[in-house]
């Protein structure tokens, strides 16, 4: 719920979302993006560190779902990556 507790919480959709959710019950996620199984990707470090969701996703203020709206390869994280001066060391991403 790292999203949807902020963002368009009173949309029908995530309503339901957030009541499923708090109610205990099983929530059914469609993968918006896929990466290999090699690579580590957590959403939180990068929501804490406070980079812009939309980067990757799109304008996410004005979607009740998230779409794929750039290809999500090395290349584009690494540049990302150098662009805000984080670390671009393999152990990063690669575990």
């Amino acid at each position: 719920m790292l999203c949807h507790e902020r963002i368009i919480i009173h949309h029908p959709y995530i309503e339901k979302l957030r009541s499923i959710y708090y109610s205990g019950g099983t929530i059914s996620w469609v993968r918006v993006n896929q990466v290999p199984d090699f690579v580590f990707f957590n959403h939180s470090v990068h929501f804490r560190s406070g980079f812009d969701c939309g980067k990757c996703h799109g304008n996410v203020a004005q979607m009740d779902r998230v779409i794929q709206s750039v290809q999500l390869q090395m290349g584009f994280c690494v540049q990302c990556h150098r662009d805000n001066n984080f670390s671009v060391d393999c152990y990063i991403c690669h575990r």
